[in-house]
């Protein structure tokens, strides 16, 4: 069985494309089935609600906090 895994990020138009490389690798692991969620749109924040709920592990990448820890506010 593969880890129910949900991946925080932040994911906008000038950042560097390094902050991908940790959901990438996340996503082509066979070990793990992930569910990615972008928090710096309010509708990623929002449909983040459920499947964290769900998830066998959560993991908030550095990206998700990189500038400030506003997008990891209670979801």
């Amino acid at each position: 069985d593969r880890i129910r895994t949900v991946i925080l990020t932040v994911r906008y138009d000038t950042r560097a494309s390094y902050y991908d490389d940790w959901l990438e690798a996340f996503e082509r692991t066979p070990d793990f089935a992930v569910t990615s969620f972008n928090l710096f749109r309010g509708s990623g924040r929002r449909a983040a609600r459920r499947p964290l709920e769900e998830a066998e592990l959560v993991v908030a990448l550095h990206a998700s906090s990189d500038a400030t820890p506003r997008n990891l506010k209670p979801l």
